[in-house]
């Protein structure tokens, strides 16, 4: 959802695989000393009750209780340790880009990582969505004028806007055709959906904007109730 947070934790780490936490949050418990990298949403982060600054490099002990909460900013992050390496089987969730991992799972990864932090804010957490013609731009104007809200509805496959209608007239329902990550497609109701990294590549709705790529990873921090505006 957010590959500039994703990069930077893995880096931190020196891994390429990293834990995609949503908005809901994630309590897991260390079985050995260790230290992880967490970068994405601004959240708490807690260790067995105790606070710790979040966007970098977490230390933890055995027994220790760690807690990656509700965001207040964004809504994704990622947490990467040393080592850690892709499944080989089981498990795949809507495309090969992920893993699920359930309750009771163990994760391994190498116990020590440099104390290492965000020099700056991560730039994915704000400012406008950037938006490039779609198929269908002669609906593009009304979507930039708009205001639209995230609904609770979203996930990987995509992210549901709310806001006052845009009329389609016969264009409710079209032939299908393809579609890209970060496409902004239009509802039989007329309100947007932005496709995500798990979403449909055919899609038979109107398509009056794609996001610049500058805007994927921002996209991907949106939560519900955040106020989103287009911009080209």
């Amino acid at each position: 959802m957010d590959r500039t947070a994703w990069r930077l934790a893995t880096q931190m780490a020196g891994t390429s695989v990293a834990l995609e936490v949503g908005p809901f949050g994630l309590i897991a418990q260390a079985t050995s000393d260790g230290a992880l990298a967490i970068v994405g949403a601004e959240r708490p982060v807690l260790v067995s009750g105790q606070e710790r600054e979040g966007q970098g490099v977490v230390r933890y002990r055995e027994g220790d209780t760690v807690e990656i909460g509700y965001p207040s900013r964004g809504a994704w992050s990622y947490v990467a340790l040393g080592g850690l390496e892709a499944p080989r089987e089981g498990g795949w969730l809507g495309s090969v880009s992920s893993v699920r991992v359930q309750r009771g799972d163990g994760i391994e990864g190498r116990g020590t990582l440099p104390l290492r932090r965000l020099a700056e804010p991560l730039p994915t957490l704000e400012g406008p969505l950037v938006v490039l013609p779609g198929p269908h731009k002669e609906l593009l104007s009304a979507v930039l004028k708009a205001e639209w809200r995230v609904s609770p509805t979203m996930d990987r496959t995509g992210i549901r806007l709310e806001g006052t209608a845009i009329p389609l007239s016969d264009m409710g329902s079209i032939p299908s055709e393809p579609q890209v990550i970060g496409t902004v497609q239009l509802t039989t109701g007329g309100t947007p959906i932005l496709i995500g990294p798990d979403g449909p590549t055919i899609g038979g709705y109107p398509k009056p904007a794609i996001l610049a790529d500058r805007s994927r990873d921002r996209m991907g921090q949106l939560k519900p109730g955040d106020v989103v505006h287009f911009q080209d």
